[in-house]
């Protein structure tokens, strides 16, 4: 197991008690498995793919602007690549998770406090509403991103997003949000992760 996957094993099976179990891709000669299975009786529940997003240090040559102030501070901008990687990360999943008839989930595991569930609600979704004063603004950024899984994405029954504790030194334990899209994803969520359930 990576450390990203012994990670998230170690947080199920420790807030859980769900033992997922590592699959096998026989070095990919049948094609990229999912990473996870959890499976009782000898039957298995649901299928786990699992993404990874990596705290981020912004240079010039990965697309960032760097600008150095006469102060010493330092400023770096670029544009937000959240959607693209995560619809990216949408295409792949289900690509490995679609051979499988049983619930497929989708976690993605994140260490950069620049992400957030909200830019997978938003990427899902295709935009972001907020208010000022009494207009409510619709901002379709996210419209092309979420357009390219435009059936993908609701074939993936629960995501789980699970905001890191070990990188992320302003969180003192893992925040984990579950995005429910089927009926059945929605019995995954509340017989196995209903601490998650928050609505």
């Amino acid at each position: 197991m990576s450390s990203s996957e012994k990670y998230v094993h170690d947080l199920f099976l420790n807030q859980y008690r769900i033992p997922l179990i590592k699959m096998d891709d026989f070095d990919g000669r049948y094609g990229k498995e999912p990473d996870f299975e959890y499976c009782e009786n000898n039957k298995r529940i649901f299928v786990c793919e699992l993404k990874e997003y990596e705290t981020i240090n912004p240079s010039e040559k990965d697309g960032w602007e760097i600008t150095h102030h006469p102060d010493g501070s330092v400023e770096s901008t670029r544009n937000n690549i959240a959607p693209s990687k995560i619809s990216w990360n949408i295409l792949c999943a289900y690509d490995q998770l679609k051979k499988y008839s049983e619930p497929k989930i989708l976690i993605f595991l994140n260490h950069y406090p620049g992400y957030d569930i909200r830019d997978l609600e938003e990427t899902y979704r295709g935009f972001s509403e907020y208010v000022i004063g009494d207009r409510k603004i619709k901002d379709v950024y996210y419209k092309q991103a979420s357009e390219s899984v435009k059936e993908e994405k609701t074939k993936i029954d629960l995501y789980i997003w699970i905001d890191a504790s070990d990188k992320n030194m302003s969180l003192e334990r893992d925040e984990i949000y579950l995005r429910t899209v089927t009926v059945i994803g929605q019995e995954i969520a509340k017989k196995y992760f209903s601490i998650l359930d928050k609505k």
